[in-house]
């Protein structure tokens, strides 16, 4: 079966691929990267269909043999039938005789042959079509872990760029808090200078009356901080969360991978 199998199995991989021993399928130590599952893919394929012609040559050849067996017992009864009696069958040329068991013997032999290699050949089809469905579920769920995780690192970037502009926002309202104060003390200093008279005097001793604007300044900027600060701790928590989900969809990762890893010793060992 070398001589049948060699072939295909060499295209798995290149020079690392699928070998014979006696063992069965020896796969190589080193896991397929990334950029090699289609062309591997491909091979596989390719060699279970170049393996199922060769089994129907086989059966060919079998069924030719077997025919060619059944001349060969019907070919003796018919001595018999043109008058010949069995003393006569016994004395029947002694080499051709021996000649047509030998030759008989040897077609015995080879359908025996045909039929080992046969039966070799449908467990080796049915271990490759294994390893193939077992390769196109690990790609498929592969392929689907790596797209969540691509989402979720998109959402999680995006998550951190709002939580940056959350942060930057804060600053700018701290400094312009810091500057309309100050503006705001200033312009009621020079309020107070231009209209010094005892009614300023009476508003100086109520100084609710001429920091009101400023109070209702202060607990509106109060307002929009906790609504920024609430949505900055909203934004975080979402960030958490995505990384946490990005953690899982690594370790779901690492998992398939190890299972591959398992399934190529399973392989290699039978």
């Amino acid at each position: 079966m070398e001589s049948i199998f060699g072939g295909e199995l060499g295209l798995l991989g290149g020079g690392d691929g699928l070998k014979e021993d006696g063992c069965g399928v020896n796969w190589p130590s080193a896991p397929l990267p990334d950029d090699m599952y289609s062309a591997s893919h491909f091979a596989l394929i390719t060699a279970y269909h170049d393996i199922k012609t060769r089994l129907t040559g086989l059966e060919r050849e079998n069924s030719s043999i077997k025919r060619k067996l059944k001349i060969y017992e019907i070919k003796f009864p018919m001595i018999s039938e043109f008058g010949e009696d069995r003393n006569s069958y016994c004395s029947f040329e002694p080499k051709e005789t021996a000649l047509l068991q030998s030759e008989n013997d040897s077609l015995q032999q080879r359908v025996n042959t045909l039929t080992h290699e046969l039966q070799k050949s449908k467990e080796r089809e049915e271990q490759l079509e294994d390893v193939i469905q077992a390769y196109e579920k690990i790609h498929m769920e592969k392929s689907n872990l790596q797209r969540d995780l691509d989402k979720m690192t998109t959402l999680a970037e995006k998550h951190m760029e709002r939580i940056r502009n959350l942060e930057t926002a804060l600053r700018q309202r701290d400094s312009s808090l810091q500057k309309l104060n100050t503006q705001l003390h200033s312009k009621d200093m020079q309020y107070l200078q231009l209209h010094a008279s005892p009614e300023v005097s009476h508003m100086l001793d109520c100084p609710a009356l001429t920091l009101q604007s400023s109070r209702s300044l202060d607990a509106l900027s109060d307002l929009k901080l906790q609504r920024l600060e609430a949505e900055l701790e909203g934004a975080r928590h979402e960030a958490q969360g995505a990384c946490q989900r990005e953690e899982e969809l690594k370790a779901e990762c690492e998992r398939l991978q190890e299972e591959l890893r398992q399934l190529q010793e399973t392989q290699r060992q039978q």
